[in-house]
């Protein structure tokens, strides 16, 4: 108990023994092999007061990970649209918007 997750990691791992500690996510986007591969990329969104990374391909399409180049939708966004692709008509999302569902 008078020893960090960190440390006993450090000495598990002397000892030959398979242990890793539990990370969170930022400790986890922090780890420098995460930004070496670029399994990331950092984005701006206006509704944020810094930049955001996002995952980017995890694997390697003529020697580069593909960035998403735009901002993830917002909640909701793409509703209409994916329900539309779905085959609802006007008079369906109508009804959906009035009952509460979208």
């Amino acid at each position: 108990k008078t020893r960090s997750a960190s440390q006993w990691e450090s000495t598990l791992s002397a000892a030959s023994v398979p242990a890793g500690r539990l990370r969170s996510i930022d400790e986890i986007l922090a780890e420098e092999h995460i930004a070496v591969r670029g399994l990331t990329s950092e984005i701006e969104i206006e509704e944020y007061d810094r930049p955001i990374h996002i995952p980017t391909m995890t694997f390697k399409a003529n020697g580069q990970n593909q960035a998403n180049a735009k901002r993830p939708s917002h909640l909701g966004e793409d509703t209409e649209a994916v329900l539309r692709d779905a085959g609802f008509d006007d008079g369906e999302l109508d009804s959906l918007r009035t009952a509460g569902a979208i």
